[in-house]
Formats: C-alpha cells, sequence, structure tokens
C-alpha cells in the first residue's frame, strides 16, 4: 500500500468509465507521462465524486464534458483544480446538434484547459460553435487507435484464444444498449435519459422499440450465416454496456457462435476477416485495418453517420451480406477503388493520424498545460466540503441525503460512517466492484507489460493508495490506483 506524499512530483488524475475500452489508452497515455516524471492516477468515474479531493491533484483529464457530469465539472472549477478532456466519443455518433446538446453549458466546456480532439472536423465543429476556445484544443487522436499501429496489434493478436488463431472468424458488433441495458433495467434507463438527456417518453420508446427489431435482425443472421458457413466461427461482441446473457440463451445451440464481453476491439478485430455491425464507429476502426465491416441498413437506420457509413459497405438486402460474406470467407473479395480512395480520405478528417503516436501528442499538451497553472492546495475543510457536496446544488442527492451529509459535516463524522446505524455509502463502491467498470492492480500491470514491449522505457510500478484523510471520508484505502516510476 502506497503512501500518499508530498513531493515535487506533478500529479495527473485520469477519470475512467469504461475499462474495457478506455483503460488501454488511458495507461498507454500516464505510461508516457510517467517517463517524464509526472505520477498518474486511475480514477473510477463512478468514484470521483468522492476520491478526486482525497488526491491532491495538479491536473485532472476527464472522459468527457457532458450535461451527466456537469455538478463534478462545476465543482472543479469553483475548487481551481483545472482540467482538460481526452473525449469518449471523437466519431460524433450523432448528429452536431444532438452531440452539442449533451454538452450542456459552454462555461463547463470554455473552462477546460485542454481538449484533445481526435481531428480536424472534431475540432473545427467545437471551436466554431464556441464550446472550446481554440487555445485549449490540440488535434492528438485518440490513444485507443495507437493499438492500431502495427506494433501494438501484434501483441493484441497474440491475445486471442487459440482456436481463433487457427481458424478463420467473423466480428459481430451490437450497441442496443437502450433496449438491452447491463446496468439498469429498460424502465430506469429510459428514465434516465428523459432526466438528464431531455428525451421524450415518445422517443424513448420508438428507439427502444427501433432497437428491438434490430437485435433480433442480427440474431436471426447471424444463426443463418453460422449454418452456412460451419467452419467458420463468429464473435458476438456486444457494447460493454448491453447485457450478454440475451446472446448467450440465444446461441447457446449453435457451437461456432460466441458471445463474449472480455477483451478490447482492436484484440477482435486483429483476426477478423470482416465486421458485421448497425450504426457502430467500430467500422471506422475496421476500415483503419482494410477490414470489411458490412451495415445491414435492412435493419433499420436508426442514424445516418459519415463516419460509420463512410467505412462500411452497405447492404441493402439480406441476399447482398450474404453473398459478401461468401466471397470473404472464400477468399475472392476485394474492395474497390474508389471506396479505398474515399475512406483513406474521410479517415484523415475524423482522426489525425494512426501512427502510435496520439499518447505522445496527448503526454506532450498536458506536460505544457501543466507548467502553465498555478497548484492550488486545498485545505481539510475545503476537502471535507467537497466530499460532503455542501454548498453545491445537485439534481442527483435527495433532500434526506443533503440534510444527512450537512449534519455530518458540521459534526464531522467521516463521510460514510455514521454512530447511530450503518449507512450504504459502500454501496458505490460495492457496486463498482461487482461491475464490468471494475479494474485493479493486477489488470493495468498486465496492460503496463504490453506496453513496454513496444515503448521499452522505464517500467512504470502501479499501486493501490491508502487514504491520507479517514477523518475526512472513512474508507482505508482509495480504489484509484498510482502509476508512477
Amino acid at each position: 500500500m502506497m503512501k500518499m506524499r508530498k513531493n515535487n512530483r506533478k500529479k495527473v488524475g485520469l477519470i475512467v468509465d469504461n475499462p474495457s475500452r478506455d483503460l488501454p489508452g488511458l495507461v498507454l497515455v500516464s505510461y508516457e507521462l510517467t517517463q517524464r516524471g509526472i505520477d498518474c492516477f486511475l480514477i473510477p468515474m463512478n468514484l470521483k465524486d468522492v476520491e478526486v479531493w482525497l488526491l491532491e491533484l495538479e491536473f485532472i483529464i476527464l472522459n468527457y464534458v457532458r450535461t451527466s457530469n456537469s455538478d463534478f465539472v462545476k465543482k472543479l472549477i469553483k475548487s481551481k483544480i483545472p482540467y482538460g478532456v481526452i473525449d469518449t466519443e471523437g466519431l460524433v455518433a450523432m448528429d452536431w446538434e444532438t452531440f452539442f446538446s449533451y454538452i450542456g453549458e459552454r462555461k463547463n466546456s470554455l473552462n477546460s484547459s485542454l481538449y484533445c480532439s481526435w481531428g480536424e472536423i472534431q475540432a473545427s465543429k467545437l471551436i466554431d460553435n464556441q464550446y472550446y476556445e481554440k487555445k485549449s484544443v490540440a488535434i492528438t487522436g485518440t490513444p485507443r487507435f495507437d493499438f492500431y499501429y502495427e506494433d501494438y496489434l501484434k501483441n493484441e493478436n497474440q491475445k486471442l484464444p487459440i482456436f481463433l488463431k487457427k481458424s478463420k472468424y467473423i466480428l459481430i458488433n451490437t450497441a442496443y444498449t437502450f433496449y438491452n441495458p447491463k446496468f439498469k433495467s429498460r424502465e430506469k434507463e429510459k428514465k434516465w435519459y428523459m432526466k438528464d438527456f431531455g428525451w421524450s417518453e415518445e422517443f424513448c420508446i420508438w428507439l427502444e422499440n427501433q432497437q428491438k427489431i434490430a437485435l433480433n435482425s442480427i440474431v436471426k443472421l447471424t444463426k443463418k450465416i453460422s449454418i452456412l458457413h460451419p467452419e467458420t466461427n463468429f464473435i458476438i461482441r456486444p457494447h460493454p454496456f448491453e447485457n450478454l446473457n440475451i446472446y448467450k440463451n440465444s446461441f447457446k445451440d449453435y457451437n461456432n457462435i460466441h458471445a463474449i464481453h472480455d477483451g478490447t476491439v482492436h484484440k477482435w478485430l486483429s483476426g477478423a476477416i470482416a465486421l458485421i455491425h448497425q450504426n457502430c464507429t467500430t467500422s471506422f476502426e475496421s476500415g483503419l485495418l482494410r477490414i470489411p465491416a458490412l451495415f445491414p441498413t435492412y435493419f433499420g437506420q436508426i442514424c445516418d453517420l459519415e463516419p460509420i457509413n463512410n467505412s462500411s459497405i452497405l447492404c441493402e438486402k439480406e441476399e447482398q451480406i450474404i453473398e459478401i460474406i461468401d466471397d470473404i470467407i472464400k477468399g475472392k473479395f476485394k474492395f474497390s477503388k474508389d471506396f479505398l480512395e474515399n475512406l483513406e480520405k474521410k479517415q484523415k478528417k475524423w482522426h489525425y493520424l494512426i501512427d502510435g503516436k496520439s499518447h505522445f501528442r496527448i503526454a506532450n499538451n498536458i506536460e505544457q498545460a501543466l507548467k502553465e497553472i498555478d497548484y492550488f492546495s486545498m485545505n481539510n475543510k475545503q476537502i471535507r466540503k467537497y466530499v460532503y457536496n455542501i454548498g453545491f446544488k445537485s439534481g442527483q442527492d435527495s433532500y434526506k441525503i443533503k440534510l444527512t451529509n450537512y449534519i455530518r459535516y458540521l459534526t464531522k463524522i467521516p463521510f460514510g460512517h455514521s454512530f447511530f446505524k450503518r449507512i450504504d455509502e459502500d454501496y458505490a463502491i460495492n457496486k463498482w466492484k461487482n461491475s464490468a467498470k471494475m479494474y485493479d492492480v493486477k489488470t493495468v500491470k498486465n496492460i503496463i507489460n504490453e506496453i513496454h514491449k513496444v515503448k521499452k522505457g522505464t517500467l512504470p510500478s502501479v499501486t493501490n493508495i491508502s487514504n491520507d484523510y479517514t477523518g475526512i471520508y472513512k474508507q482505508e484505502s482509495l480504489m484509484s490506483l498510482k502509476v508512477y516510476c
């Protein structure tokens, strides 16, 4: 257990939302920052509202600025802790007006010291619409895509199960999180979107029905092509926020269909001969590797988005997709010259470069941002105030919770502790530990070891962190992890 200690090393916190998607890229950024004498802290998004204030950070990297984390961002602004953004969404799987509405108040984004944009289009849209200042926007690419660079991709391919290394397989990505949510019931999912994003009930009902039709259609198509090609394996990889059980039950009698949630998309794409998807940004990643991405539009096209459509072969009929799959399996398929030229042109606009150095450019910008800020140290009273959420408006806390927090704040009872009865502030920790969002020292060390095979710098260490503020927060250790050299 590492004791937090004061020294001259800079401390940067990175918020981790979805580990299977985001953690490898953030660890890659952390690896590079540690080479420059900067300590990094990987903070679970679900626990950020408490742990961020206990880490004595100079800079925080958010996974996004949206209406859903608006209260937290406002607290960062008031606390004077500077922050930047490595956005989880750079291809913008929606129209721009909808994307902007998710950002919410401009104050939250405009106060950002740094925004790492995936590419030219995203940067210009955000600047032109006055969501970020030009001086704070850096076109870097996303560290997630660094793993498509040849040196990293070879390592990803080695992680595949042995039976897939010896046979052809097609990857099928789904993203029906509204109809098939993993962490909430459909009803709770609907209420959350209506409350936090202002969706109408009518739209929610329509979207749920569209996704139900699409999910049933992809199941039916997969069964059909798996029978036509029994020698080929089919990997169903639902969105990490989708429930896996519906697929496992649907394909339990099919030996060549495998529903999985583990591993990054880089791993599964690395050996695939094709991708089947609907409105999925993985099609863009598939295009980077020149793997054909087949989009069955006859399911019902929920979105009409340039980065997805330009990376995909649009299939209007079932017969068309079956014919193309047959050609791919037999080795007869070839992209048309026009398709490849258009794909390359569009990819350069949406993502800066696929050179394995997005994390390096991001680290450069974080390092520069650190040189331009003044460190603001919070005292115990301020930390207690932020942990207890005292004096901040929040639509998420009930009146009872606010009153309880205020009483315990005044009486200096540590957050998460009560003299009268056991309160369930451990609930958030236990929920995180038992969810797909959980990661630990072993997980991060494994990622670092894979990165180290390519970067070969000073090998960073990873450790748990003891809590220096048990008088404020009762937990003896934090769930955030420290990465340092």
